[in-house]
C-alpha cells in the first residue's frame, strides 16, 4: 500500500468516526420539539426555552419487578426448548461429522464405514478392514488434534475396529 493510499484510507476512517460521533450525539441530545406552549417561552422574548434532557423522576432508579410465577414458568419453558434446540443441532453436527470425515477416509481410498449410535448420537464408530493394531496405534499418536475435535463435538466415545474383534476405544468426559 502506497503512502497517498495509506493517506486516504486514514481519511476515511476519520470521517467514518466523525459520523458515527455525530450521529450519536444527535440521539442522545434528541429533544421533542413540538409547538411551544406558553411557559416554555422566556419572558419578553419569543426564543423558547428547551425542555430538560430528563424529569427528575426518570434519573431516580425504579426497584426491579419481581417475575410472577406464570412468568417464571414461562422462562423455565423457554430455556427448556432453547435446550432441546441446541441438543438437535449438537445431533445433526455430529452426524454431519461423520459423514464428512467417511466422505474424507473414501477419498483417500479407503473403504471404510463412519457412523454414529448411542445416547443423542455421541458414539463414533470407524470401521474397516485393514484398520491394525499398528495402524490404530499411529492414529493415537499422530491424529490427537482429530481426536480432540471429536471431542470437542460432543462425542464421549469412538471407536475403530477392522470389524473382526481387532479394536481401539477412546472414551471423553463430556
Amino acid at each position: 500500500m502506497t503512502g497517498g493510499q495509506k493517506r486516504a484510507l486514514t481519511a476515511l476512517c476519520l470521517a467514518l468516526f466523525a459520523l458515527i460521533v455525530w450521529a450519536y450525539w444527535r440521539e442522545a441530545n434528541w429533544r421533542d420539539r413540538t409547538t411551544p406552549t406558553p411557559e416554555s417561552r422566556l419572558p419578553g422574548s419569543s426564543v423558547t426555552r428547551e425542555p430538560p434532557i430528563a424529569s427528575p423522576q426518570a434519573s431516580v432508579p425504579q426497584p426491579a419487578k419481581t417475575p410472577t410465577a406464570e412468568q417464571k414458568r414461562a422462562w423455565e419453558k423457554a430455556e427448556a426448548l432453547r435446550k432441546q434446540e441446541r441438543e438437535k443441532e449438537q445431533q445433526q453436527a455430529r452426524i454431519s461429522a461423520a459423514q464428512f470425515f467417511e466422505n474424507k477416509l473414501l477419498a483417500a481410498g479407503y473403504s471404510a464405514d463412519v457412523f454414529t449410535n448411542g445416547p443423542r448420537n455421541t458414539h463414533l464408530t470407524l470401521r474397516y478392514i485393514q484398520f491394525t493394531k499398528a495402524f490404530q496405534y499411529q492414529f493415537e499418536q499422530q491424529e490427537q488434534g482429530t481426536l480432540r475435535s471429536w471431542r470437542e463435538l460432543g462425542f464421549t466415545k469412538v471407536t475403530m475396529t477392522d470389524g473382526y474383534g481387532t479394536n481401539s476405544v477412546w472414551e471423553f468426559k463430556r
